[in-house]
């Protein structure tokens, strides 16, 4: 959908003074559409995309991925960004396993789909504060199902287009060389910034979330070392009651 009306009757197009991209499902087919601001402007968003509808749902659609799929099927890799010029320059310099959210963190619906093509992730962000806080939210995800995966944090001020384009290849694969496990990253910047309120939640978040009763008790030591939470206190408010409702259901 190009054009939207307003007020019931004025036709105007969203993506006016963008470049427009198509948005492809995991079988190619175009499903919406999505726009990038061609000059940088605060008071606008740098990416809008289609109204959602029943083919298309942001947090179950990846940009990219149907072009991305042989390669990352080959390579059992994936690296997922944000943004549709993101990912077109990472193509273009033969990253073309690389994928984009569209708007959205890191989904339980994209760990569906990138779970059965990968067997690690590479979770690509700026490294400004927003930057960290979407990886937390996206590591959260992946810790979830057991999937490995690392945070690759480029220079601020950096994303994926600008540093490939300025800085070429070499200064790319440099923020890959310092990459973090992505919950050793994500436990450092919650023990560093988050109170133990917060560290808890967020800790029950990703138990509560965990597929598998295995996965589930490897994360309840990790987290419990990791965000140096009183292994009683934690039991009492986080795992005990999600380990009881679980029994009850069997």
């Amino acid at each position: 959908m190009l054009a939207l009306t307003r007020d019931g009757e004025r036709v105007y197009d969203q993506f006016r003074d963008r470049i427009t991209f198509p948005i492809r499902d995991a079988g190619g087919v175009p499903v919406a559409f999505g726009g990038r601001i061609l000059t940088e402007d605060d008071n606008i968003p740098k990416y809008i995309n289609s109204p959602e509808t029943e083919l298309f749902r942001k947090r179950a659609i990846l940009f990219g991925l149907d072009r991305a799929a042989p390669r990352i099927m080959k390579t059992r890799k994936v690296i997922v960004t944000e943004g549709y010029t993101d990912v077109v320059t990472l193509h273009q310099h033969r990253f073309d396993n690389s994928v984009g959210v569209l708007g959205t963190s890191f989904t339980y619906e994209h760990t569906l789909l990138l779970g059965a093509l990968a067997q690690s992730v590479e979770l690509l962000f700026d490294g400004d504060e927003a930057g960290r806080m979407a990886a937390i939210k996206s590591i959260g995800r992946m810790i979830s199902v057991g999937m490995p995966c690392r945070v690759v944090l480029l220079p601020e001020g950096e994303d994926a287009d600008s540093l490939l384009r300025k800085h070429g290849v070499d200064a790319f694969l440099d923020c890959f060389a310092t990459a973090r496990e992505g919950l050793d990253f994500a436990m450092e910047y919650v023990r560093a910034r988050y109170s133990p309120l917060q560290k808890l939640d967020w800790a029950k978040d990703i138990i509560e979330n965990a597929s598998e009763e295995l996965l589930r008790g490897r994360l309840l030591r990790q987290l419990t070392d990791g965000l140096d939470l009183h292994h009683g206190a934690f039991m009492e408010t986080v795992a005990a009651p999600i380990l009881e409702r679980r029994a009850q259901l069997f």
